[in-house]
């Protein structure tokens, strides 16, 4: 039996979701009988930068920003037949070599024709080289801001978090750390600690990828680590 319920004075009585979990381009066509949306767009994670090693040398490359989240509001009317979205991809890995980190991919919907509303991905982290005479650190990525567009209400906005820097231990052979990368509404991040690697340190979408670290017995060059994909959920009320 069908319920009958009220938000800000709008009656329904069913509920639908629909989510583009892929990253890329798709078209998000209204079920039929929906009377207004809330749409959540999470942008992609920015990825860390990749990591020259040097024997002897301990060092970490700055890891990626989180990406940014935006919640925002529509009627049927607004929508009308259907809308462009883009899904945006997690950043790849900057090279081995102390090759910088690529940006996660903005999360869109454009609505009415009109200007797209935009959660822009997280930028990606610094490469870092060791060097032997001095400690010398490498940049994060920023996390992404959230743009408003038309055609629809903005609920609520918030950026993703900044990545943590990189370092070189310089000619001191030091336990290598990692930098932490920038979260996300959707996606949360963890530090493991000193000498620890692998391929993601996060959860959910949108998160940073964590900075690629080189411990002294290592000699052979690391790629940066890829950041969290973002999504778009779209909640239909009829």
């Amino acid at each position: 039996m069908a319920t009958n319920n009220a938000i800000n004075n709008i009656q329904f009585s069913g509920i639908n979701t629909v989510a583009f979990l892929a990253a890329g381009a798709n078209t998000y066509t209204p079920t039929a009988g929906m009377k207004y949306c809330i749409i959540e767009l999470q942008a992609g994670g920015g990825a860390s930068g990749g990591n020259a090693a040097t024997l002897n040398q301990s060092s970490c490359s700055g890891s990626g920003g989180g990406g940014a989240y935006g919640r925002i509001f529509a009627t049927a009317a607004q929508i009308g037949a259907s809308a462009p979205v883009s899904n945006g991809a997690g950043g790849s890995g900057g090279g081995g070599g102390a090759t910088n980190g690529n940006p996660g991919g903005n999360t869109t919907i454009t609505i009415g024709g009109g200007t797209p509303w935009t959660a822009n991905g997280g930028g990606g982290g610094t490469g870092i080289s060791d060097s032997a005479s001095s400690m010398i650190s490498a940049a994060p990525g920023n996390g992404g801001n959230f743009s408003s567009g038309t055609n629809a209400t903005l609920i609520c906005s918030i950026s993703g978090n900044m990545g943590g820097y990189g370092f070189s231990s310089g000619a001191a052979i030091l336990p290598a750390m990692r930098a932490q990368a920038g979260g996300s509404f959707y996606g949360s991040t963890v530090c493991p600690g000193p000498q620890a690697d692998g391929n993601l340190y996060g959860t959910g979408r949108g998160f940073g990828g964590a900075g690629r670290i080189s411990p002294p017995s290592n000699t052979f060059n690391q790629n940066g680590l890829t950041g969290g994909q973002g999504f778009i959920i779209i909640t239909e009320f009829f």
